[in-house]
């Protein structure tokens, strides 16, 4: 999905994620260094637009007070984060930066929500707004489908590349994948195709064979169900997480009213 927003936007795609930063930056100063150095280069006008993907976001903004958080993992990024967002990112930069999470009830309400300039910048919060993205619907498995599996297929020339092929295609109901597919989302069926791929790899390795053996129904839907489909239960985390931030926008709303009313009675006793 990223990569999409990044080529509508023809911005240039940062990505920030657990597995890219572990065992990685494990001291506080390279920590920094790491986010002064994805700042820099995202405030530069000739990188501009840039957008700033933080992957798997709920590792990065989950509460740093808790007795369970483990502190050397991502969530020592999230001070840094939070100061170079709302001070060094201004109104002029072509800067974009989205976090994506399938845990949105382990993030920290009052670490995310972004509450404006006032303040310290790293109580500032950290998006402006929120969007579920439902799995796709039959068509849009459909159109997944056949365009994850032509443009991995092909046969083998030189050091792994492919040149196009018809051979997967001629074989694969997409239909019956489109079917039996609902409830995964566009990512789980794109990592479903390319461990389809790699098992069809190893196994022309182990043969001998040059000829790319063709993908089937059977082979693509035996790895998607190595993943977990989104159900209500998925749903439901989501429809809650939008709830209480939504819940705390109006308690920021209602404080915000009663201070402004204590100021103007303080001010007319004067």
């Amino acid at each position: 999905m990223m990569k999409a927003v990044a080529n509508q936007l023809g911005a240039l795609l940062i990505t920030l994620s657990p597995e890219m930063i572990k065992d990685h930056f494990l001291d506080k100063i390279e920590a920094t260094r790491l986010i002064h150095m994805i700042f820099t280069v995202a405030r530069d006008d000739r990188f501009g637009p840039v957008l700033l993907n933080i992957d798997e976001c709920e590792q990065f903004f989950q509460s740093s007070t808790g007795k369970q958080v483990d502190r050397s993992g991502p969530v020592r990024f999230q001070k840094d984060l939070l100061i170079y967002k709302n001070q060094a990112i201004e109104k002029k930069d072509r800067v974009i930066i989205i976090g994506t999470t399938a845990h949105p009830e382990l993030l920290d309400p009052k670490t995310i929500k972004y509450k404006g300039p006032g303040g310290k910048p790293e109580k500032q919060g950290m998006f402006e707004k929120y969007l579920f993205f439902p799995p796709p619907n039959y068509v849009d498995r459909l159109l997944l489908w056949k365009s994850f599996v032509n443009e991995d297929s092909g046969e083998k020339v030189g050091d792994g590349e492919r040149v196009p092929s018809k051979l997967h295609r001629k074989c694969i109901d997409f239909s019956v994948l489109a079917s039996k597919s609902e409830g995964y989302t566009a990512g789980r069926i794109r990592r479903s195709v390319e461990l389809a791929r790699k098992l069809s790899d190893t196994s022309e390795t182990g043969s001998g064979s040059n000829q790319s053996r063709a993908l089937s129904e059977k082979v693509l839907l035996a790895q998607l169900e190595s993943f977990d489909a989104v159900g209500n239960e998925d749903r439901m985390r989501f429809v809650n997480f939008a709830k209480a931030m939504e819940q705390k926008s109006k308690s920021a709303a209602g404080t915000g009213d009663k201070k402004e009313k204590a100021g103007g009675k303080a001010k007319a006793s004067k």
